[in-house]
């Protein structure tokens, strides 16, 4: 059984439909990658799942519950953690005060220092930067950071949009490497990207998706009009959805 199902999802914003009629699932340890230009719906996909977005129609299943309904608070602490477009880091705070937001549903101080320091274990800058303002972190640093403020919450999925979107290229290679090995530890991936030949190494599957509808779908390395369709949009440093928000 998928950890993840969609089924028809179909999300407006007054007049304009942002996705239209969407289904796929994600199983556990799953890669799938979302490709499309902007504006196909892919950010508004991830966020009608965690209840960001108004679904107008279709059904979410997480985990063998039904979760199409419920709010976003309630879907974080089921196991589905979000890491959005930007990296959304608390530029003030400190990168040990960013983390521990990650862990705001855990009320026991020992479960919290034992998840920071399993993030500092995986993510050695960021224990080495602890007490450095978030802000004046690099890209990938901040990349990083966002990764580890989600695994704070100990997630069971974790929903990625674009990642890579911004960076230097080494910085890039960093952060897919990162995608992988979250993957290899059992958290299911699934990932809105526009570096789609880099995005399709490393995924299960693959989705692209143009105005609000899946146009193709397959195992990785296979889609046949995804790689040519995005080849201009790669390096685009575009906020996905400009209009539809």
């Amino acid at each position: 059984m998928p950890l993840l199902e969609i089924s028809n999802v179909v999300v407006r914003y007054g007049a304009v439909t942002a996705v239209q009629d969407f289904s796929g699932s994600v199983h556990d340890g799953d890669i799938v990658v979302v490709l499309g230009p902007n504006g196909a719906g892919k950010t508004s996909l991830l966020r009608s799942v965690v209840g960001l977005a108004p679904k107008a129609g279709g059904r979410v299943v997480f985990d063998g519950a039904d979760v199409t309904n419920w709010r976003t608070h309630r879907i974080s602490r089921a196991g589905i953690a979000l890491v959005p477009e930007g990296r959304r880091i608390f530029s003030p705070l400190s990168v040990e005060d960013n983390l521990l937001i990650g862990a705001y549903a855990r009320t026991s101080k020992r479960d919290k220092s034992q998840l920071l320091s399993d993030i500092f274990d995986r993510f050695p800058v960021l224990a080495e930067r602890r007490h450095r303002q978030a802000g004046l972190l690099s890209g990938g640093e901040q990349q990083m950071l966002a990764f580890g403020r989600a695994l704070m919450s100990s997630p069971k999925l974790m929903m990625m949009d674009e990642p890579s979107m911004g960076l230097a290229p080494v910085a890039v290679d960093i952060v897919m490497s990162t995608v992988q090995s979250i993957a290899a530890s059992g958290i299911a991936v699934l990932m809105v990207e526009q570096n789609a030949a880099m995005a399709q190494e490393l995924a299960t599957s693959a989705i692209v998706m143009e105005r609000g509808e899946i146009i193709e779908s397959a195992a990785s390395g296979k889609i046949s009009t995804g790689v040519g369709t995005l080849s201009g949009f790669v390096d685009l440093d575009i906020p996905d959805e400009p209009a539809r928000r």
